[in-house]
């Protein structure tokens, strides 16, 4: 990801910075390793009150309230989130095990590499993204309308804070399985009639294409 972002950065003139979360890897090494191209920003923890609201969530689970994945590691996706508090004008989220080739391209030991090819494929994918007047893009599969591996988003502290304080009231009670959250409804009819998820069902490829898994 980071030789790649150093290639868009240059091909693009947009400037650009991988991002990583984990507690397992120090800072002084990431440091020596990514000293050249794209900034690198390690983050060995999450916002405080976001890993509160999960916390609170838990309990009530465990209470009978809520919903009992919210004490599985499933809960842990909620995390990502923390994507909508970054400084930036977009975000590609990835998980680790995600490979960055864009749709279509022969997947070969070759096309691993992010030549010129995939490069202009990702510049025109972040440019199509940033004239889209959505937050959020993703592309839909078994787990639509959002598959959380892939992520293209446009932050907002705004939108941020709006969705720890979903969780916060969640915990306190205002989430059920059949009204779903903030109890607006039956989750199903949370997603726009519009949503694209709700027209391009999951389909896999054949072996010899790669898709980004969409989030």
């Amino acid at each position: 990801m980071h030789r790649l972002a150093t290639n868009v950065a240059a091909a693009s003139k947009l400037t650009t910075a991988v991002h990583l979360w984990t507690p397992c890897v120090r800072a002084t090494d990431t440091a020596a390793i990514f000293r050249n191209g794209s900034a690198f920003i390690l983050h060995e923890s999450h916002d405080p009150a976001l890993e509160a609201a999960l916390t609170a969530m838990c309990r009530a689970a465990r209470a009978g309230g809520g919903h009992p994945s919210w004490c599985s590691d499933w809960c842990n996706t909620l995390l990502k989130w923390s994507v909508f508090d970054l400084e930036a004008t977009m975000v590609v989220f990835v998980d680790l095990d995600m490979e960055v080739l864009p749709r279509g391209l022969p997947h070969t030991a070759a096309a691993y590499s992010p030549d010129e090819s995939v490069t202009n494929e990702w510049v025109a994918l972040l440019h199509c993204a940033r004239r889209s007047t959505w937050a959020m893009l993703s592309l839909p599969d078994h787990s639509s309308p959002v598959n959380t591996a892939f992520l293209v988003v446009k932050p907002s502290r705004a939108l941020y804070v709006e969705g720890v304080e979903l969780l916060e009231r969640a915990a306190s009670g205002h989430y059920n399985q059949t009204h779903g959250w903030d109890l607006i409804g039956p989750p199903a009819r949370a997603v726009p009639p519009t949503d694209d998820s709700l027209r391009q069902p999951y389909v896999s490829l054949p072996a010899a294409h790669s898709i980004p898994k969409s989030g």
